[in-house]
């Protein structure tokens, strides 16, 4: 069994200095907010530094990125023959294939070792940025975990984002406790059916296909094809409009059956969606009740208005998080 698999809470995987830990080449750290004080109650964060980790000391003379004989390197800054790049490579292989388990990763954007995008690659010929050399390992193994950086989620779109699919993954995770069959592939995806819609039809069209020729023992290449598509769709991004498409999808939905003063209640509050974006998660609980008070049970299991309270805690107001209680 995975070593994490027996955490009570989800587990992220977060750069150590975003904790405040005082692990950089300097000595100092840099505690990032949102990180430190809201989500460490709803997971357990699993601080990781891979310059520490390969034995480098704190404080210790930085490093960069450079391509050296057209091949990347990780080397001390000023002085070429101090080369990690073997260590950290190998930190990063070693650290993936305990990290299965996790449901997301924050990374120290920037750093020559967990950089996601924006890392500094220094060349003779033009400089360009990429992936740092520990990143590289861990997005190679594990292609489908959510990841982020804290630039990135500073910015509500790409947090909101990432904490959708974070909790997506944790589902994830809870139906892998066991042998992966194609009852537990097709209810995941069913539960997940509105979501997948929400962010691209077309998308979720292909997918749903793909299940059709399914049959138990299914292999590893099928999940993971899955899992991938799976995550491809969830990242495109959600907007105001993709949010009335699914409201008003659902409002017709349920017109031939709640009464006319139900539909009336539901059709203000969509109206005020519309007007403004504030009101989303007042009409999501209303379907929900709805959907509970007519034993539509394919619909309140839906995520996409059936989110636990802790995925409305992170994507939303805490003045929405308060409002919906189920």
């Amino acid at each position: 069994m995975n070593a994490f698999m027996h955490h009570k809470q989800p587990v992220l995987g977060v750069s150590s200095c975003l904790l405040g830990m005082n692990v950089r080449y300097d000595g100092s750290g840099k505690q990032h907010s949102f990180i430190s004080s809201i989500l460490d109650k709803y997971f357990e964060l699993l601080p990781i530094c891979p310059e520490v980790a390969i034995g480098m000391g704190v404080p210790r003379a930085p490093i960069q990125l450079r391509i050296l004989d057209d091949q990347l390197h990780a080397v001390e800054v000023g002085n070429h023959a101090q080369d990690v790049t073997l260590d950290l490579q190998a930190y990063g292989q070693q650290q993936a294939t305990q990290a299965h388990a996790f449901c997301g990763y924050i990374f120290k954007s920037s750093s020559p070792s967990c950089g996601i995008s924006d890392s500094t690659i220094f060349s003779e010929h033009a400089d360009h940025t990429g992936p740092g050399i520990y990143t590289r390992e861990i997005l190679h193994a594990l292609p489908c975990l959510p990841v982020i950086d804290e630039r990135q989620l500073d910015r509500k779109e790409a947090k909101d984002n990432f904490m959708e699919r974070v909790f997506a993954q944790v589902r994830w995770n809870q139906i892998l406790t066991g042998p992966m069959t194609v009852k537990l592939l097709i209810g995941f995806h069913m539960t997940h059916h509105l979501t997948l819609s929400a962010h691209c039809e077309k998308s979720h069209e292909a997918l749903s296909a793909s299940l059709s020729g399914l049959h138990d023992p299914l292999s590893r290449d099928a999940i993971n094809n899955y899992l991938k598509q799976f995550h491809a769709g969830l990242r495109v991004p959600l907007t105001h409009d993709d949010h009335v498409r699914m409201l008003t999808k659902l409002q017709r939905c349920l017109s031939t059956i709640i009464s006319s003063g139900e539909t009336g209640k539901l059709d203000t509050e969509i109206r005020k969606y519309m007007e403004s974006s504030d009101s989303l998660v007042t009409s999501l609980q209303l379907i929900k009740e709805l959907a509970d008070a007519y034993n539509l049970y394919h619909l309140s299991r839906q995520t996409y208005i059936n989110p636990i309270p802790a995925e409305i805690a992170l994507r939303f107001s805490t003045q929405q998080e308060k409002s919906y209680d189920h």
